[in-house]
């Protein structure tokens, strides 16, 4: 009996000792963002301030960003991209488009491929990435999260996180599986996933 337990841990502490090694092993993170000075924080006064045209917060030129080194697999490609002091910049376009990729690639977590990312004001960047928390089942199990089917309402929930569309694309609709932590599923769709919770 204390042999099998002695293997169970030794096999576990080998698991983990792998887990840590391939951390280990992964390229360094570089930061390929440009820091550049802001008007605004010029040191010195002039009497009267020359009129200066408004300088983008966040400036993208020829950006192809992606999650690997293969440009062939860049998800975002060729985009330029002016994000201006105090106006509203909405993102949109449909499921997978690499809205979130954009967005990371902003704070300087996707991979940038080719082009530049200059920054005004990094230090008053924040992104709250979507961090859904999925089970490795189907898409019907992780909306009901645990809890007993009821028709009415599972299709209400269905409506009101606009998933009909996307469960028309899965190849066995509310039964496909979803996979490890989602990712069959884009950003969005993980997040109308589990908002019935």
């Amino acid at each position: 009996m204390d042999l099998t337990i002695a293997w169970t841990t030794l096999s576990s502490g080998l698991a983990c000792l792998d887990r840590i090694q391939a951390f280990l092993l992964k390229e360094n993170r570089e930061d390929y963002r440009i820091l550049a000075s802001h008007p605004d924080n010029s040191t010195s006064m002039p009497a009267e301030k020359p009129e200066q045209p408004e300088k983008a917060l966040v400036k993208i030129r020829g950006g192809c960003f992606g999650w690997k080194k293969d440009s062939d697999l860049a998800i975002i490609k060729n985009i330029d991209l002016d994000i201006m002091q105090g106006e509203l910049t909405l993102i949109i376009g449909p499921v997978a488009s690499g809205k979130t990729t954009l967005l990371e690639a902003i704070v300087g977590e996707a991979r940038i491929i080719s082009g530049s990312v200059e920054l005004t004001v990094p230090e008053e960047i924040a992104y709250c990435g979507q961090d859904a928390w999925l089970l490795n089942q189907s898409v019907k199990e992780n909306i009901l999260a645990f809890e007993s089917y009821s028709k009415d309402f599972y299709e209400e929930v269905i409506e009101a996180c606009q998933l009909e569309e996307d469960l028309r694309y899965f190849p066995k609709g509310d039964d496909s599986i979803i996979g490890s932590r989602g990712i069959s599923l884009s950003g969005g769709q993980k997040q109308r996933v589990v908002s019935r919770l």
